[in-house]
């Protein structure tokens, strides 16, 4: 989840169950819930305005009215607001910003951890200036962390803030693992193509070894439902799944004409699908899906472009287009010569058209070798 202002909230993967996405705050503000016991756990990640924008004050007063609303709405959850406040509780000259930040969390009971670290959180990029901007607050509890930590700036790190951590304990909820039913796909039988003597056959043996007088009735009619099920499948021959062509997605434009064009038609069928020149229903089907046709070759003719231009600036190592373009001639896109005429001569087989260019093309090896020659 995240933010414009560049707010955002990751958990793992495996926590996934318990955690709830809310759509509250805006887009300096996230919210999720965690589904722990015995209460559950809001989670309010929040990147304050910064003074380099307008109208600072303002935003940075509504921000914190959002947050108050949000503590009022989840007053049944243990909440827990972090982030870039923008604001320091340890500057020795308070900024204005600084004593609204301050009379802010007081007034909605946000509480700063007991041993919160003392160490700047920010550092100016030009290594003039640093600050603790970056905080965990807990709703009216500042004994509800058992431990906070700010981590020191390492070379790796290629943000001007720091990472800033906090330990809690909590329970959460089991969930009640459903028992997840194993279904196998089976794909049908050709009857046409199968074996019906190594069928029966299969069958027979199978049958012959299977041991009645032992398990539940469920059971064995479990066990003879797989006889028939592998003997067909053993007798048979695999049926060759179908590739599906992956299909590239229509532009903007074109899925507005081709909406465009279908309610047209829906509106003329309507009519009474009355097909006359002086329906004005009818010309506008007709506009439509001219409109929607020539959008079409459109694009056809750019995808085509694309192709010729990348394969002229192309390279001899480039594999991925030499392979690309083998896979448009054997898919049929192209049409297949049926017909090569050189020095007069019709050749028209694939060998005949196959020798008719490699001939043509080692002539022309000798005549551009020779001029270079000359």
């Amino acid at each position: 989840m995240r933010g414009w202002g560049g707010c955002g909230i990751l958990w793992r993967a495996h926590l996934d169950q318990f955690v709830k996405i809310h759509d509250d705050g805006n887009e300096r503000i996230c919210v999720i819930t965690l589904d722990t016991k015995p209460k559950p756990i809001c989670i309010v990640a929040v990147y304050m305005p910064c003074t380099g924008s307008k109208e600072y004050d303002r935003k940075y007063e509504q921000c914190f009215d959002e947050i108050s609303e949000l503590t009022i709405k989840f007053a049944h959850h243990t909440i827990i607001v972090l982030g870039d406040l923008n604001a320091s509780l340890i500057r020795k000259q308070k900024t204005t910003r600084d004593k609204v930040f301050l009379a802010s969390i007081q007034e909605i009971n946000l509480c700063v951890p007991r041993n919160y670290p003392s160490s700047h959180t920010f550092f100016h990029h030009n290594d003039k200036a640093s600050s603790q901007i970056d905080y965990i607050l807990a709703f009216n509890d500042s004994n509800f962390f058992i431990e906070t930590d700010i981590y020191c700036m390492s070379p790796l790190n290629l943000s001007s803030h720091v990472p800033v951590t906090a330990n809690f304990i909590c329970n959460l909820h089991a969930t009640e693992k459903t028992d997840v039913v194993n279904t196998a796909t089976m794909n049908r039988i050709n009857w046409e193509k199968c074996d019906t003597l190594k069928y029966q056959r299969l069958l027979d043996e199978k049958f012959n070894s299977l041991d009645i007088a032992s398990g539940t009735l469920d059971e064995q009619f479990q066990n003879v439902a797989d006889i028939f099920k592998t003997s067909a499948e053993d007798a048979s021959e695999e049926v060759k799944k179908r590739r599906v062509r992956k299909l590239k997605p229509w532009p903007m434009n074109l899925r507005s004409l081709c909406h465009d064009s279908k309610q047209a038609y829906n509106i003329f069928k309507q009519d009474g699908g009355n097909k006359c020149e002086t329906n004005i229903l009818w010309v506008n089907c007709k506009l439509a899906k001219k409109k929607l046709r020539q959008a079409q070759r459109q694009l056809d003719a750019n995808n085509r472009y694309k192709l010729y231009y990348e394969i002229m600036d192309s390279y001899t190592s480039n594999q991925k287009l030499f392979y690309k373009l083998i896979n448009i001639q054997r898919t049929g896109q192209v049409k297949k010569l049926t017909k090569l005429v050189i020095d007069g001569i019709n050749l028209e087989s694939s060998e005949e058209i196959r020798d008719g260019w490699a001939s043509y093309f080692r002539k022309i090896k000798y005549i551009i070798y020779k001029f270079i020659i000359l």
